[in-house]
């Protein structure tokens, strides 16, 4: 696992020239985890990132990721960007959202009330 600060610039814009030309088939198994493959499907690598100490590491199982940026990180960097930014946004949106007036604790819709406390209150009155 490598700091993404700590990588070579030259290196990675070299990475991500040829993830472009190789256009890589690339699958998020989930928050962080990607695998990918060659366009022909021949190889499949798994690529990880995690946050630690305020650092963004990134790991592939390919030789290159080893030694640094290859292109299978280079080719899934800017997905995770994206993911990390929708996470914060989601955050900052939870925040923001008052509180159901019942229940307190899950966001309120324009009614005051959250929707599992609502449908709670339809099924007790309706049955």
């Amino acid at each position: 696992m490598f700091s993404l600060s700590t990588v070579n610039k030259a290196k990675l814009e070299a990475a991500t020239e040829r993830a472009k030309a190789s256009k890589p088939l690339i699958k998020e198994l989930e928050f962080g985890r990607y695998e990918v493959r060659s366009s022909d499907g021949q190889g499949r690598y798994s690529v990880e990132y995690k946050k630690l100490d305020g650092q963004i590491y990134a790991s592939c199982n390919c030789k290159g990721g080893v030694k640094g940026a290859c292109y299978h990180v280079a080719s899934t960097l800017g997905h995770f960007k994206m993911r990390v930014q929708e996470r914060a946004e989601a955050k900052r949106a939870a925040e923001a959202a008052p509180l159901c007036d019942k229940c307190h604790d899950r966001p309120a819709d324009s009614g005051g009330w959250c929707t599992d406390c609502l449908l709670e209150c339809e099924s007790e009155l309706y049955g």
